[in-house]
């Protein structure tokens, strides 16, 4: 899906990004995260237009120098 351009007027854009700025903090505070250390093997499943995602940094060592992942489409 294609949104496009957002075509409003300079007042309504103030609202817009103070509305993105509220979203973004929420969704950035911790009461609003759920974090698990994975392990070897460990996988997660989710549907990608239910779920507001993301990861943290990988932790990299001279045994574990890879990430591995596989899309399903």
């Amino acid at each position: 899906m294609c949104i496009g351009r957002l075509l409003i007027s300079a007042s309504a854009a103030s609202q817009v990004l103070e509305g993105l700025r509220t979203f973004g903090n929420l969704a950035e505070s911790a009461e609003c995260q759920v974090k698990h250390l994975m392990g070897a093997g460990d996988m997660v499943c989710f549907d990608n237009q239910r779920v507001l995602h993301g990861r943290t940094e990988f932790a990299y060592s001279s045994t574990n120098s890879t990430a591995n992942s596989a899309q399903v489409f």
